[in-house]
């Protein structure tokens, strides 16, 4: 027989929640109407795993949930309960209502936290760092902001190449259309009246003939080629020195480079703040970027920090270190402000990151426009040329 999970409140009003045995959801309302319950809320339980992590977005969510309640003092068994209800994610929800039963069954929520897996490992030392500090909600605020930060840098990074791209594809697609119609008819004119054809005429209308057809295949072949090449470099290529030449392409990768260092500065001052060892806030703070060259340097430096070495020393080790970053390190290991330099170094970042962006955007369009404009010039000269001289023919 099926269950369902219910929020009610009794005569009195006070709120009450549970499970009850029901051959269909009105069965169960019936039942809970008869012991003097007023119904709610009501979904059918459903305690069985979801595989799968949760994604970024969804992690983000359950850390807000978890902020607001803790928060608003409403007990969390029945604030987790109300929250899975609500959101629509299958993991999500799992997730939720595996935290009210442990919860329930005399689990604290740092314990629950930690022991239900599914974490970045940044995240559990920061539920393990504020349940000893009784900080956890401000520290999972913290955490969110830096997430949606991070999102938006993300976004900021792809909606920079999605303009030009496209930009591109649209022209390609005229193109192709313009070599299909116009090209041709000009073509079939100048042949019909013999005129001699320059070089480049006779070249754009071989390459309009190429485009047209074979103009699907080479749409494919940008997109194919590309993902195969990318495919052989992962293979041929450590994490690190992937990361290390995508940050070297023109334009795009100092917005990859800046963006990276702006959540290291943030989520390492963070961890700092949650009173976490410097080598354990570094190799998590490293780990959580998504840069494998900053992840490798930060686990070199927390093993240097950690055998004993000063923090001046150990940040040698990061052999692409910016200069400034390297010199706040050492400034800031004797002024015992590090968490507040490397909030101010992340925002320095996050300007350079945007700054870069809108350079990114304005240069790709420049180049694509000169494109256009190079083409329309070339193809309007080598066509009008021959039509000249047909003009002057036919007019004598």
């Amino acid at each position: 027989m099926p269950k369902y999970r219910y929020n009610a409140t009794d005569t009195t009003g006070k709120w009450i929640s549970g499970e009850v045995e029901a051959t269909s959801h009105d069965d169960a309302s019936t039942q809970l109407r008869a012991n003097g319950l007023i119904v709610e809320s009501m979904i059918e339980a459903d305690d069985r795993p979801v595989s799968g992590r949760l994604s970024r977005s969804e992690l983000v969510e359950l850390v807000e949930q978890l902020t607001s309640l803790t928060r608003s003092g409403v007990p969390l068994p029945t604030g987790l309960r109300a929250a899975g209800e609500e959101v629509l994610s299958p993991k999500l929800r799992f997730m939720l209502r595996s935290l009210a039963k442990k919860i329930e069954s005399g689990a604290s929520l740092e314990d629950a936290l930690v022991s239900s897996g599914g974490f970045p490992a940044d995240l559990r030392g920061l539920i393990l760092a504020g349940s000893r500090s009784g900080r956890l909600a401000d520290l999972l605020t913290e955490f969110v902001r830096g997430a949606n930060l991070a999102a938006e840098l993300r976004r900021m990074f792809w909606s920079t190449l999605l303009y030009p791209t496209l930009v591109l594809i649209t022209v390609l697609i005229v193109v192709r259309l313009v070599c299909s119609i116009a090209i041709r008819s000009v073509d079939n004119i100048l042949r019909d009246f013999g005129v001699d054809q320059p070089g480049s005429t006779l070249f754009l209308i071989a390459l309009s003939r190429v485009i047209v057809d074979h103009g699907t295949e080479m749409l494919v072949a940008l997109v194919v080629v590309p993902m195969a090449l990318y495919g052989l470099f992962r293979l041929m290529n450590s994490p690190a020195d992937r990361w290390r030449l995508i940050c070297r392409i023109p334009l795009i990768g100092p917005i990859l480079r800046y963006c990276a260092l702006t959540n290291f500065c943030h989520r390492m001052a963070m961890l700092l703040e949650a009173d976490l060892p410097l080598p354990l806030a570094f190799e998590l703070a490293g780990s959580s970027v998504g840069d494998a060259e900053v992840a490798d340097a930060c686990q070199r430096m927390g093993h240097a920090v950690e055998s004993g070495q000063p923090l001046s020393k150990a940040v040698r080790l990061w052999d692409a270190i910016p200069a400034g970053l390297g010199q706040l390190f050492h400034w800031s290991e004797n002024q015992q402000s590090m968490p507040e330099a490397l909030h101010l170094a992340g925002d320095l970042f996050e300007s350079r990151a945007r700054a870069q962006s809108r350079f990114a955007t304005s240069v790709l369009s420049v180049v694509i426009l000169l494109m256009i404009f190079s083409w329309i010039g070339f193809a309007v000269l080598a066509l009008y040329l021959p039509m000249i001289q047909l003009i002057g023919r036919l007019a004598f």
